[in-house]
């Protein structure tokens, strides 16, 4: 399915995202509602990571099975993706982080967090060829996607909870996004940098050490899916079956990995074998009490 372009600390996430579940898992699925059929979804990255678990309910039909036709629209950056939600051109977002939608909600816009990928940060901070430890971070230039962006929110908590003060110990240049930022370690611009797992398989086969993988030690929720309180109460079947729809395949992702794959090809993904199981140690979708 092709994209279509639309022009234009830690919060308890857990708590919110279960009370979902509970009114998702105790109320009844009337398919034969009068509801929205047709659901337009923002993406704001084709990470595999992130997109992975859409991508393999769209695959094997998960959605349709809900009755659900979906319209996937890649838009860049978080900003772009929340205006299109806020505006009504979208019924669903997938973002990078959290915080984002906390500091619109905080405005008194609506919009609603319904659910995440993952609940852990699924970047990993690699180094250039001479940064290969925590160490050797201090007095370096890291490269993230931008100031206030998910990732420099991400290495600046990951900094200070490793004794690293990320204002004074090193310094973190806006570089832009994973292509300029791999460019940018190669050539020794910055020490070092956070990347999404196919990123890292790539770097680390050229030969670039991982320094540390960074959802081993951030439990911070990544991925975050979003709609507005309007849709929640206008259409609350077609809700509830997308975040089925997705959980679903949320699970199988972390219990097929094969067939997961060739979902990912299916949709214009590329990577050899051995790079794309390694790929799959990497991605770590959570379903909460779900998948359980």
């Amino acid at each position: 399915m092709r994209y279509h372009t639309v022009v234009s600390e830690h919060l308890p996430l857990r708590s919110l995202f279960l009370g979902f579940l509970v009114f998702l898992l105790l109320e009844p699925l009337r398919l034969d509602a009068q509801e929205k059929k047709n659901v337009r979804v923002v993406f704001t990255s084709l990470a595999w990571n992130s997109e992975l678990p859409f991508r393999v309910a769209l695959a094997r039909g998960l959605f349709k099975a809900q009755g659900l036709e979906i319209q996937p629209i890649f838009v860049r950056g978080g900003p772009v993706a929340i205006a299109a939600l806020v505006s009504g051109e979208v019924d669903f977002a997938e973002i990078g982080g959290a915080q984002a939608i906390i500091r619109t909600r905080a405005r008194g816009i609506d919009v609603t967090i319904i659910g995440l990928i993952s609940n852990t940060v699924s970047y990993q901070l690699l180094g250039n060829k001479t940064t290969r430890n925590l160490e050797g971070l201090k007095g370096k230039v890291l490269g993230v996607t931008g100031a206030g962006a998910f990732s420099d929110f991400a290495m600046r908590t990951f900094l200070r909870r490793r004794g690293i003060d990320p204002e004074k110990d090193v310094t973190l240049r806006a570089i832009g996004g994973s292509a300029l930022r791999a460019a940018a370690l190669e050539k020794g611009v910055v020490a070092a940098a956070p990347f999404a797992p196919e990123d890292t398989v790539r770097l680390t086969r050229l030969g670039f050490p991982m320094i540390a993988n960074l959802s081993d030690t951030l439990d911070i929720p990544q991925g975050v899916v979003a709609t507005r309180q309007e849709v929640l109460e206008k259409y609350p079947e077609m809700s509830k079956r997308f975040l089925k729809a997705l959980i679903l395949g949320m699970q199988f992702v972390k219990t097929n990995k094969v067939e997961s794959i060739k979902a990912g090809y299916g949709v214009g993904y590329r990577a050899n074998r051995r790079s794309s199981i390694k790929l799959m140690t990497y991605i770590r979708p959570h379903c909460h009490q779900i998948c359980r």
